[in-house]
């Protein structure tokens, strides 16, 4: 995800290990390329702009368009945003730090936007990273993301939500993996509208709290059996 919501930040620290899929079907309108800032307390794109010369491509292959410069757009619309903020100036060096690395695919600016994140909020002293797509595992599917746990000696897998429409419970199970979801935690912190939207970027929480916005990254582990009860 690209510079994704807190909730996201949750499940790096919930993880000893965190595995970013990237070699994967990227699916247009998800957040891989895209997230929302709060402007004027409306909600409003910065999308990464992508060339897609054929259906069905990875994350991993998507090359980033630079016919205009989107990187000066993105800052100038997110220093218009929260010209107001008390950290702007953190959360708009960790947007250069990304933009000027000068990533050209879509994947590379995605890991980094995130890591980028954990590193400012202290998340990355205590989660390592992995690349789905440097693991030589195949397969696809629940399935995948099994043998995935398996190659790196997991005892649990943690997940975000969706994976309760896909993934196969028991099989972790009888490989002696429990499988957990993320309760978010969604805890409220000052914004520069009313009322509270968890739902934006991170760059949001860093704007307005710097790295006191750790304490905001919340969120517990549920057994995925609790998780589908509830």
């Amino acid at each position: 995800m690209y510079f994704p919501w807190y909730g996201h930040l949750e499940q790096v620290m919930a993880a000893d290990t965190y595995v970013f899929y990237d070699d994967v079907q990227f699916s247009k309108g998800s957040f891989t390329n895209r997230v929302q800032l709060l402007v004027d307390g409306v909600q409003q794109w910065l999308t990464l702009p992508v060339r897609l010369p054929r259906a069905a491509m990875a994350i991993q292959e998507i090359e980033l368009n630079s016919d205009k410069d989107w990187k000066l757009a993105h800052l100038r619309k997110f220093h218009a945003a929260y010209r107001k903020a008390p950290y702007l100036s953190d959360a708009m060096e960790l947007m250069e730090s990304v933009f000027y690395a000068e990533a050209t695919r879509l994947s590379s600016i995605a890991i980094d936007s995130v890591k980028c994140l954990a590193t400012y909020f202290g998340l990355a002293d205590t989660t390592t990273f992995e690349v789905s797509s440097e693991l030589g595992i195949g397969g696809c599917g629940s399935a995948r993301v099994l043998e995935i746990c398996q190659h790196l000696d997991a005892n649990e897998y943690i997940t975000g939500h969706g994976a309760k429409n896909y993934l196969d419970q028991p099989s972790f199970e009888r490989a002696g993996i429990e499988v957990s979801f993320l309760d978010y935690g969604l805890m409220p912190y000052p914004q520069l509208s009313q009322p509270f939207n968890p739902y934006v970027s991170s760059l949001d929480l860093v704007a307005m709290m710097g790295k006191e916005g750790r304490k905001a990254i919340t969120g517990s582990v549920v057994k995925w059996n609790q998780f589908i009860a509830k």
